[in-house]
C-alpha cells in the first residue's frame, strides 16, 4: 500500500467534510507528556486522535525523523486502521547514518522496516527526508545532502512516494535542486514551511502543499 492508494474504496460523504492528516510528529515527546526532558503529564495521544476524528479527520500519517522514530511510528500506525506512517530520516538527523558505525547497515536497517510496514499495510512513504538550512547546528549541509540522495535509494526499493521537507529553500540554490528532483524516478510529496524566495523549476510529479 501507497500514499496514492489509501484512499482506495473509501465512500466519501460530502456532508460531512473529511481531512487527511499527511505530517504529524506523533513520536515526538510532548505527546507523551515530556517538555525539555521533564514529564509533565501523561500520553495524550488517544486524547488527540478522539478530537481529530471528531472533528472529521479521516485519516493520518504519523512521520518518521529517525530509524527509531520510524520503528515508533510504525508501532504507533499499528494501533489504529486509519493511522499510517513513514519510513526515513529528517534532515536536521542524517548524523545517525555515520554515528551508527555503519553507515550502510543503517541503510539497510531502514530499508528492512520499510518493507515490513509495507506488508502491514501502513508505510505509505519514505520519509521525512530532505533539506533543512535553518538548523545546520543539528547537521551540516554535506551530509544532509548526502543522506537525502542516498535515501532516493529506499524510495526506489519501495516504489513509493517521497515525503520532503525544504526549509530555508531560498538559501538552496537553484542548481542543487533542479539537480537532486530532476533526476528523480520517485513521486515527491513536498511540504514547504516557509515562504519561496527562490525560483525552481519543479518536474510535473512533484505535489507542493
Amino acid at each position: 500500500m501507497g500514499l496514492r492508494n489509501i484512499f482506495t474504496g473509501i465512500r466519501f460523504n460530502f456532508s460531512v467534510p473529511k481531512y487527511t492528516d499527511i505530517a504529524v510528529n506523533f513520536t515526538d515527546g510532548m505527546f507523551k507528556g515530556i517538555y525539555n526532558g521533564k514529564q509533565h503529564h501523561v500520553s495524550d495521544i488517544a486524547t488527540v486522535l478522539s478530537r481529530a476524528w471528531n472533528a472529521g479527520v479521516d485519516r493520518i500519517i504519523v512521520m518518521g525523523g529517525s530509524l527509531e522514530e520510524s520503528k515508533e511510528a510504525l508501532a504507533i500506525a499499528e494501533t489504529d486502521g486509519r493511522l499510517f506512517c513513514t519510513v526515513g530520516v529528517h534532515p536536521t538527523r542524517c548524523k545517525e547514518f555515520e554515528e551508527s558505525g555503519d553507515p550502510k547497515k543503517h541503510f539497510q536497517a531502514l530499508l528492512a522496516l520499510a518493507k515490513e510496514g509495507i506488508q502491514k499495510g501502513k508505510v505509505v512513504a519514505i520519509g521525512e527526508c530532505g533539506l533543512d538550512y535553518d538548523r545546520l547546528h543539528f547537521c551540516p549541509p554535506e551530509v544532509q545532502k548526502k543522506y537525502f540522495e542516498k535515501q532516493f535509494e529506499l524510495a526506489y526499493a519501495t516504489k513509493l512516494l517521497m515525503f520532503l521537507i525544504c526549509v530555508l529553500l531560498q538559501k538552496i540554490s537553484v542548481k542543487l535542486w533542479n539537480e537532486i528532483l530532476t533526476s528523480s524516478l520517485v513521486g515527491l510529496l513536498i511540504h514547504l514551511p516557509v515562504v519561496l524566495k527562490t525560483v525552481i523549476s519543479f518536474s510535473h510529479f512533484i505535489t507542493c502543499i
